[in-house]
Protein backbone atom coordinates (compact mmCIF):
# COMPACT_ATOMS: atom_id res chain seq x y z
CA UNK A 1 0.00 0.00 0.00
CA UNK A 2 1.11 3.62 -0.22
CA UNK A 3 0.75 3.57 2.99
CA UNK A 4 3.58 1.00 3.94
CA UNK A 5 5.64 2.54 1.12
CA UNK A 6 5.44 6.15 3.18
CA UNK A 7 6.54 4.57 6.31
CA UNK A 8 9.67 3.10 5.26
CA UNK A 9 12.82 5.07 4.79
CA UNK A 10 14.09 3.29 1.65
CA UNK A 11 11.26 4.61 -0.23
CA UNK A 12 12.11 8.10 0.87
CA UNK A 13 15.22 7.55 -0.16
CA UNK A 14 15.08 6.53 -3.54
CA UNK A 15 12.69 9.08 -4.48
CA UNK A 16 14.83 11.95 -2.64
CA UNK A 17 18.11 10.42 -4.67
CA UNK A 18 16.43 9.23 -7.81
CA UNK A 19 16.47 12.05 -9.57
CA UNK A 20 12.73 11.21 -11.39
CA UNK A 21 10.86 13.31 -13.50
CA UNK A 22 7.57 11.55 -12.44
CA UNK A 23 6.75 9.54 -9.74
CA UNK A 24 3.83 7.32 -10.39
CA UNK A 25 1.65 6.16 -7.55
CA UNK A 26 -1.08 3.33 -7.74
CA UNK A 27 -2.26 1.81 -4.57
CA UNK A 28 -3.53 -1.27 -3.62
CA UNK A 29 -6.02 -2.30 -5.92
CA UNK A 30 -9.14 -2.02 -3.29
CA UNK A 31 -7.42 0.54 -1.01
CA UNK A 32 -8.79 3.60 -2.34
CA UNK A 33 -12.11 2.53 -2.49
CA UNK A 34 -12.17 0.62 1.01
CA UNK A 35 -9.95 3.35 2.84
CA UNK A 36 -10.37 6.44 1.16
CA UNK A 37 -8.90 8.75 4.17
CA UNK A 38 -6.41 6.08 4.36
CA UNK A 39 -5.14 6.34 0.87
CA UNK A 40 -5.59 10.43 0.51
CA UNK A 41 -3.23 10.29 3.76
CA UNK A 42 -0.69 8.33 2.16
CA UNK A 43 -0.81 9.97 -0.96
CA UNK A 44 -0.51 13.32 -0.03
CA UNK A 45 2.86 11.95 2.66
CA UNK A 46 4.36 10.73 -0.56
CA UNK A 47 3.85 13.24 -2.95
CA UNK A 48 5.42 15.88 -0.80
CA UNK A 49 8.41 13.78 -0.62
CA UNK A 50 7.74 13.86 -4.70
CA UNK A 51 7.67 17.35 -4.56
CA UNK A 52 11.01 18.09 -2.74
CA UNK A 53 12.80 15.85 -5.13
CA UNK A 54 11.74 17.84 -7.78
CA UNK A 55 9.88 15.37 -9.55
CA UNK A 56 5.95 15.37 -10.28
CA UNK A 57 3.56 12.85 -8.83
CA UNK A 58 1.46 10.51 -10.99
CA UNK A 59 -1.72 8.65 -9.83
CA UNK A 60 -2.02 6.00 -11.66
CA UNK A 61 -6.01 5.58 -11.20
CA UNK A 62 -7.13 1.74 -11.48
CA UNK A 63 -10.29 -0.01 -12.31
CA UNK A 64 -12.95 -1.75 -10.94
CA UNK A 65 -13.21 -5.29 -10.73
CA UNK A 66 -14.96 -7.02 -13.55
CA UNK A 67 -17.68 -8.20 -11.09
CA UNK A 68 -17.68 -5.83 -8.40
CA UNK A 69 -15.23 -6.85 -5.60
CA UNK A 70 -16.10 -10.28 -4.22
CA UNK A 71 -14.41 -9.45 -0.48
CA UNK A 72 -16.52 -6.41 0.13
CA UNK A 73 -19.86 -7.24 -1.78
CA UNK A 74 -21.47 -4.94 0.41
CA UNK A 75 -19.66 -2.15 -0.46
CA UNK A 76 -18.62 -2.92 -4.02
CA UNK A 77 -21.60 -5.58 -5.08
CA UNK A 78 -20.57 -4.45 -9.24
CA UNK A 79 -18.04 -3.19 -11.22
CA UNK A 80 -19.91 0.22 -10.83
CA UNK A 81 -19.74 0.82 -8.41
CA UNK A 82 -16.27 0.30 -7.20
CA UNK A 83 -15.31 2.16 -10.18
CA UNK A 84 -17.13 4.86 -8.94
CA UNK A 85 -15.07 5.08 -5.78
CA UNK A 86 -11.69 4.37 -7.25
CA UNK A 87 -12.81 7.39 -9.66
CA UNK A 88 -13.40 9.90 -6.54
CA UNK A 89 -10.50 8.59 -4.49
CA UNK A 90 -7.72 9.18 -7.31
CA UNK A 91 -8.97 12.15 -8.65
CA UNK A 92 -9.55 13.70 -5.02
CA UNK A 93 -5.81 12.99 -4.43
CA UNK A 94 -4.60 14.68 -7.38
CA UNK A 95 -6.58 17.71 -6.92
CA UNK A 96 -5.45 17.88 -3.10
CA UNK A 97 -1.88 17.32 -4.44
CA UNK A 98 -2.02 19.64 -7.22
CA UNK A 99 -0.44 16.30 -8.78
CA UNK A 100 -0.94 14.34 -12.70
CA UNK A 101 -3.89 12.05 -13.15
CA UNK A 102 -3.44 9.08 -15.45
CA UNK A 103 -6.92 8.43 -15.95
CA UNK A 104 -6.82 4.72 -16.85
CA UNK A 105 -9.44 3.85 -14.72
CA UNK A 106 -12.14 6.12 -16.78
CA UNK A 107 -11.07 5.25 -19.69
CA UNK A 108 -11.91 1.37 -18.85
CA UNK A 109 -15.40 2.40 -17.83
CA UNK A 110 -15.81 4.09 -20.65
CA UNK A 111 -14.64 1.24 -23.19
CA UNK A 112 -16.89 -1.22 -21.09
CA UNK A 113 -19.97 1.45 -21.82
CA UNK A 114 -19.11 1.93 -25.47
CA UNK A 115 -18.06 -1.71 -26.09
CA UNK A 116 -19.06 -4.23 -23.67
CA UNK A 117 -17.63 -6.99 -25.41
CA UNK A 118 -13.96 -5.52 -25.90
CA UNK A 119 -14.73 -4.25 -22.53
CA UNK A 120 -14.73 -7.39 -20.65
CA UNK A 121 -11.70 -8.27 -22.75
CA UNK A 122 -10.20 -5.98 -20.76
CA UNK A 123 -9.53 -8.47 -17.74
CA UNK A 124 -7.36 -11.43 -17.16
CA UNK A 125 -8.80 -14.45 -16.29
CA UNK A 126 -8.91 -13.71 -12.03
CA UNK A 127 -11.56 -10.42 -13.03
CA UNK A 128 -8.99 -8.25 -11.52
CA UNK A 129 -5.99 -7.70 -13.14
CA UNK A 130 -5.06 -6.40 -16.89
CA UNK A 131 -5.14 -8.67 -20.19
CA UNK A 132 -2.86 -7.94 -22.82
CA UNK A 133 -5.91 -5.59 -23.80
CA UNK A 134 -6.06 -3.91 -20.58
CA UNK A 135 -2.80 -3.11 -20.38
CA UNK A 136 -2.42 -1.94 -23.77
CA UNK A 137 -5.37 0.89 -22.43
CA UNK A 138 -3.27 1.40 -19.68
CA UNK A 139 -0.09 1.93 -21.63
CA UNK A 140 -2.16 4.25 -24.33
CA UNK A 141 -3.55 6.86 -20.93
CA UNK A 142 -0.21 7.21 -19.78
CA UNK A 143 1.34 7.98 -23.11
CA UNK A 144 -0.91 10.48 -23.58
CA UNK A 145 -0.86 11.74 -19.87
CA UNK A 146 3.20 12.26 -20.21
CA UNK A 147 3.29 13.36 -23.61
CA UNK A 148 0.08 14.78 -24.48
CA UNK A 149 0.29 12.62 -27.87
CA UNK A 150 -2.41 11.01 -29.61
CA UNK A 151 -2.07 7.21 -29.30
CA UNK A 152 -3.47 6.46 -33.12
CA UNK A 153 0.04 7.98 -33.91
CA UNK A 154 1.81 4.90 -32.54
CA UNK A 155 2.52 2.01 -34.81
CA UNK A 156 2.55 -0.59 -32.05
CA UNK A 157 -1.02 -1.86 -31.16
CA UNK A 158 -0.16 -4.87 -29.09
CA UNK A 159 -1.26 -7.17 -31.72
CA UNK A 160 -4.90 -5.90 -31.66
CA UNK A 161 -7.09 -6.16 -34.29
CA UNK A 162 -7.16 -2.13 -35.94
CA UNK A 163 -10.96 -1.59 -35.03
CA UNK A 164 -10.30 -1.90 -31.45
CA UNK A 165 -6.85 -0.96 -31.13
CA UNK A 166 -8.34 2.85 -32.87
CA UNK A 167 -11.08 2.59 -30.22
CA UNK A 168 -8.70 2.64 -27.05
CA UNK A 169 -6.71 5.47 -28.57
CA UNK A 170 -9.78 7.46 -28.95
CA UNK A 171 -10.64 6.56 -25.24
CA UNK A 172 -7.49 7.20 -24.12
CA UNK A 173 -6.73 10.15 -25.59
CA UNK A 174 -10.28 11.64 -24.82
CA UNK A 175 -10.51 10.65 -21.22
CA UNK A 176 -6.64 11.82 -20.82
CA UNK A 177 -5.73 14.71 -22.85
CA UNK A 178 -7.27 17.36 -20.45
CA UNK A 179 -5.46 15.52 -17.07
CA UNK A 180 -1.89 17.15 -17.49
CA UNK A 181 -1.69 20.26 -15.23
Amino acid sequence: TLAFHLSKKETAEKIKNGKYDFVVLQDQSQTPAVFPDQFKKAALGLDKLIDASGAETVFYQTWGRRDGDPQNPQLFPTYDSMQKALSQSYSSAARASNAMLAPVGDAWSALRKKNPGLGQTLYAGDGSHPSKTGAYLAACVFYVTFFQEDPAKLTYASGLPANEAKLIHELSYSHAKTQRR
